[in-house]
């Protein structure tokens, strides 16, 4: 089954608001259902600490592989995640379209 390849996007969502307040588990329970309801499949890949205009943050950091033509999809879904976050800005980072997925079931390459 041969696919186009997937561009591997990476973005951070903050676990607190800029008063050092929590960011409630609701709203990171929303975050991961819109990314499986519209991708169907996302990474956490961890809490990393940023620094953004002088403020550290802890943040959650996600990484969603999407066909090129639903990056902008991505980037609205991210876009209304720091709009719901109250947030100046949001780093996202868009790879080459360089992921491929091997399913199991597909037949093995002819190594001759």
């Amino acid at each position: 089954m041969s696919e186009e390849p997937l561009c591997n996007c990476q973005f951070p969502v903050p676990l607190t608001y800029n008063d050092a307040t929590p960011v409630k588990e609701e709203k990171l329970t929303r975050v991961f259902a819109a990314l499986n309801r519209q991708f169907g499949a996302y990474t956490v890949l961890g809490v990393r600490q940023g620094v953004w205009k002088g403020q550290v943050e802890n943040m959650l950091w996600f990484e969603v592989a999407v066909p090129e033509g639903q990056v902008d999809q991505l980037k609205r879904v991210v876009r209304a995640i720091g709009r719901d976050l109250h947030q100046e800005a949001m780093y996202f980072n868009k790879g080459m379209p360089t992921v491929e997925l091997i399913y199991m079931d597909d037949p093995p390459e002819d190594r001759s």
